[in-house]
């Protein structure tokens, strides 16, 4: 910007006016500068699976999130099994082997922002459950029958993160599944049950914002 009136000023131009204390802290406030607002979380996650009566098991899942309002989340998780569970019984033992699709919402605590470097949040998920279980007699060369039988469930946990770069974080999500049936295999004439209603998983791994 020039003024005419520079032309024949008695001094040189002063240039620009330093700003204001005013003027700066408005430049500088939250509302003034424009962030993109993020709503979209994607998640890859491992862990391990604990259901009772069953040995513990490796899991992987991947978690999709879209943020509703400043404290309300939507989320979907789809996971599995890498093992099989497994279960030794008086005339041999059985496998199972679970997979899982979860829809719920997530109460944000610590909502994330910008200057966040933790985050914390309680989802609760409305999850069908799809189990495969097999029976195996003491006679290793004998297999009993694959049952497939699906299942209800609810579970709830916690979600904790750690910012580790811009919109990378490290999460870690213990959480408690209740189903609302029990599941049972049909082996030598009596009814085994296979998954019980109550289990706990843990799991830990990276989500990016988009």
């Amino acid at each position: 910007r020039a003024s005419l009136m520079e032309i024949e000023a008695p001094h040189p131009p002063r240039g620009e006016l330093p700003p204001t204390p005013v003027v700066a802290r408005v430049a500088t406030a939250p509302e003034t500068i424009r962030r993109p607002e993020r709503r979209l979380r994607l998640a890859a996650e491992t862990g391990v699976l604990v259901a009772p009566g069953l040995s513990a098991a490796p899991l992987l899942q991947a978690a999709l999130g879209v943020r509703a309002w400043q404290r309300l989340e939507l989320g979907a998780t789809l996971g599995s099994q890498l093992t099989a569970s497994g279960r030794a019984l008086g005339e041999g033992r059985l496998e199972a082997t679970t997979r899982w699709l979860g829809f719920g919402p997530k109460l944000l605590l610590l909502p994330r922002h910008d200057a966040s470097r933790v985050a914390l949040g309680v989802e609760a998920q409305l999850t069908l459950l799809a189990l495969s279980a097999s029976g195996f007699a003491a006679d290793v060369a004998h297999r009993g029958q694959t049952r497939f039988a699906w299942s209800a469930a609810a579970t709830l946990g916690i979600d904790s993160k750690i910012r580790i770069h811009k919109q990378l974080w490290w999460a870690l999500k213990p959480s408690l599944g209740f189903a609302f049936s029990e599941i049972s295999l049909r082996a030598d004439g009596r009814d085994v049950k296979v998954w019980g209603r109550p289990w706990l998983q843990c799991a830990t791994g990276v989500e990016v914002e988009l």
